[in-house]
């Protein structure tokens, strides 16, 4: 009752390119994050993929259509829930800009309005995922969602050997990971191989 899901970033934004945060801040696809995610469609096309989720965020949802165009007979499903983390009052800043107004660097433990805690995300997330295994065992399940929740899900999968602070996901890395028997197994981090570049 083994259930494969493959955990892709979106391609790239102008706002990933800025270094902006961007959170729930719908942000399409540039025209480097096009060529991406039609290259992990590709790197994909010979998986048997049975259905394809993906957050209502336009970056993702344009990803995920991409890699549409090679399983198209595969459920298609948009969930709210794999949204990016919420950064709220942050969203559209950078980074350092944060950093310079004081903002806790650990983000795990930002309390501020507005902001979605690691741990809230990780929730739902989680919650998300688990539903799909009862959806789908034994199938293969393409996942297109965010660098911040994929990192979520892996600081959980791994019990935090993997996730924020310790793993940086490139756009449209593919992330490998299992579910059986209420165990998730994480099998790859971060290939970047279909880019032409050296995964991490």
């Amino acid at each position: 009752m083994q259930t494969h899901f493959y955990l892709i970033r979106h391609g790239e934004t102008n706002w990933n390119r800025e270094g902006k945060i961007q959170g729930h801040t719908d942000i399409p696809l540039n025209e480097e994050g096009i060529s991406q995610a039609e290259r992990v469609a590709y790197r994909l096309s010979n998986i048997p993929i049975d259905a394809i989720c993906t957050s209502d965020l336009s970056r993702a949802v344009q990803t995920a259509k991409e890699i549409n165009k090679f399983h198209p007979h595969a459920t298609f499903l948009i969930y709210p829930e794999l949204r990016e983390r919420n950064y709220g009052q942050w969203e559209g800043m950078s980074f350092g800009e944060v950093a310079k107004r004081g903002a806790e660097k650990n983000h795990q433990k930002v309390q501020l309005t507005g902001i979605e805690t690691l741990e809230q995300m990780q929730r739902r997330g989680i919650a998300c995922l688990e539903q799909l295994t009862s959806i789908y065992p034994k199938h293969h399940i393409v996942v297109v969602s965010h660098g911040g929740f994929i990192n979520a899900m892996l600081h959980y999968f791994s019990q935090g050997e993997h996730g924020p602070g310790k793993t940086k996901l490139e756009n449209t890395s593919l992330n490998y990971v299992s579910y059986k028997q209420d165990q998730w197994v994480i099998h790859t981090i971060n290939d970047t191989s279909h880019l032409g570049n050296e995964s991490d």
